[in-house]
């Protein structure tokens, strides 16, 4: 999503006539994200190879954006 020139992130760029790097860069200094960076693939790998492993965590919901989804509020639930 970030980082395909033919995303989601590269067609806004290139509809406001601003590079790829450079408009993803602001989009992600202005939403905010904690961690300064976006999640990696191997990030999104380690989490799904440990929710797939034999624990005992039942209706937990993981976020891995760097925080730029901000928690506010009591936890949600998933019906």
């Amino acid at each position: 999503m970030w980082t395909d020139p033919d995303g989601p992130i590269g067609r806004l760029a290139k509809q406001n006539g601003v590079e790829h790097q450079a408009f993803a860069d602001q989009l992600l200094s202005t939403a905010g994200a904690a961690t300064g960076r976006i999640t990696t693939p191997e990030e999104v790998a380690r989490l799904i190879a440990f929710t797939a492993s034999p624990n005992n965590i039942t209706g937990a919901e993981y976020l891995i954006d760097g925080v730029i989804v901000k928690n506010v509020g009591p936890a949600r639930t998933v019906p």
